[in-house]
């Protein structure tokens, strides 16, 4: 994995090097699949909920009656410690990793924020 703050720029066509160049018409071909957005580090499980609006209950009475809803994991992920959130999102990496994903950008959504 590799990350960069610095945009970095892409040549326009690369040069020729392969005996056959197949002009896919502007299509972009990649050998894995690319998961561009994905929440994979996270703090607590959800699944309670799930069972609760299989039987009917809405997300606002969810959150609302059950104390769930993103609210409760963003408390979870924020109580958290490093290695935790780390250790948890490993499987899940994982997982990715056995169904073809060759590179992923991980998000938080959960406005943490680092050391200061």
């Amino acid at each position: 994995m590799a990350a960069s703050s610095t945009p970095v720029p892409l040549p326009r066509r690369p040069p020729a090097t392969a005996p056959e160049v197949v002009d896919c018409e502007g299509r972009w071909i990649t050998p894995g699949l690319v998961d561009c957005h994905t929440h994979i580090v996270y703090g607590g499980n959800r699944a309670h909920e799930f069972e609760l609006r299989l039987a009917g209950a809405s997300y606002e009475e969810i959150r609302a009656r059950a104390g769930g809803g993103i609210v409760s994991t963003m408390q979870a992920t924020r109580a958290a410690s490093e290695d935790e959130l780390v250790a948890s999102a490993l499987p899940r990496v994982d997982a990715l990793l056995r169904e073809g994903v060759t590179t992923m950008e991980v998000k938080s959504g959960y406005g943490l924020d680092g050391p200061k």
